[in-house]
């Protein structure tokens, strides 16, 4: 596995609590041929910590701007061919490297490889595990309004990310986002069904700007994609979707009424999203406070149906 090296992009910026953690989880790797290309602008004791690891593998590149430019400059700096994503603050599993190494080379027709993953708080500690679409239909499905590929879990080709225009490096936001829409109908997406990532859990205020722009950029794709022919059941669902988890929870309650009442589609597909839309507003409040997760329990235990196990057909 050796001839097959790795480039490993790393944008951070004050991650001085969990840095070496993160850097440890590289360096003990089953894979040892790789280069961490840490991308740095810090003004805390992150860089610091860098520079205490002597191994040679490890590259420290001061680089200011936002994570678009950042991870635009590890693009055309790194040296190999495959291309592996991590954030700062993160853990990966021992066997990540290997395991999606394999994985590209047992099917070369995959070009994007994600990996599900466990969601982790501020000291490490496992809080649950996120299971990811394994395929790309099911993956291209859900882009649009949530996340269906971990970006910082990804792997591919340098080959590959130069078939796509660049990150766009006037979001400060949702830059991963833009670039997977802008990518979906030419490269092939899949995420490995083994948990070999550990993404860290800030608890911080809801980011509205964030959500803003990838409401904009769910919107511009799903209008490009159906030539802004919206009426069909499986795109008005998709934009149902858009509305309740990026924008506005009482236009998804009207498309899913509508969808209940004059469509085709599987109905339980719809009245799972339905119900929770019918607390409109206060569907954020619920989140907070817990009760939206033991309502969707109580949905899926006798629905069956949920947006990462998709079977919209």
């Amino acid at each position: 596995m050796t001839k097959y090296p790795v480039s490993i992009l790393m944008p951070v910026k004050n991650a001085e609590k969990y840095i070496k953690d993160c850097i440890d989880s590289v360096i003990c790797q089953s894979h040892k041929d790789f280069e961490l290309i840490i991308l740095d602008d810090s003004d805390d004791i992150t860089s610091k910590i860098i520079k205490s690891y002597s191994d040679k593998r490890i590259k420290h590149l001061i680089v200011s701007g936002n994570i678009s430019h950042k991870l635009n400059y590890g693009l055309q700096v790194a040296q190999y061919e495959f291309i592996c994503r991590m954030d700062g603050d993160d853990i990966i599993d021992s066997r990540k490297l290997e395991k999606q190494i394999s994985f590209l080379l047992d099917n070369p027709q995959i070009d994007v490889l994600g990996t599900n993953y466990f969601c982790i708080n501020e000291t490490g500690s496992i809080l649950y595990e996120k299971r990811l679409p394994e395929y790309h239909k099911e993956i291209e499905f859900m882009m649009p309004f949530i996340t269906s590929v971990l970006h910082s879990s990804i792997m591919l080709k340098k080959s590959k990310y130069l078939r796509i225009t660049p990150y766009d490096e006037t979001l400060n936001y949702a830059e991963d986002l833009d670039l997977f829409l802008k990518s979906l109908r030419i490269l092939k997406y899949h995420n490995h069904q083994e948990t070999l990532y550990y993404y860290r859990i800030n608890y911080k205020p809801i980011n509205t700007e964030c959500n803003r722009i990838s409401y904009l950029l769910g919107e511009k794709y799903l209008n490009q994609k159906y030539n802004s022919d919206l009426n069909n059941n499986e795109t008005m669902f998709q934009i149902g979707l858009l509305e309740y988890y990026r924008n506005d929870i009482r236009k998804a309650r009207k498309v899913f009424f509508k969808l209940l009442i004059s469509s085709r589609l599987n109905k339980s597909m719809v009245i799972r999203y339905l119900i929770p839309a019918l607390f409109g507003n206060n569907l954020a409040k619920l989140r907070k406070n817990g009760f939206l997760i033991k309502l969707n329990a109580l949905i899926l235990k006798y629905i069956h149906f949920d947006t990462y196990s998709i079977r919209y057909k």
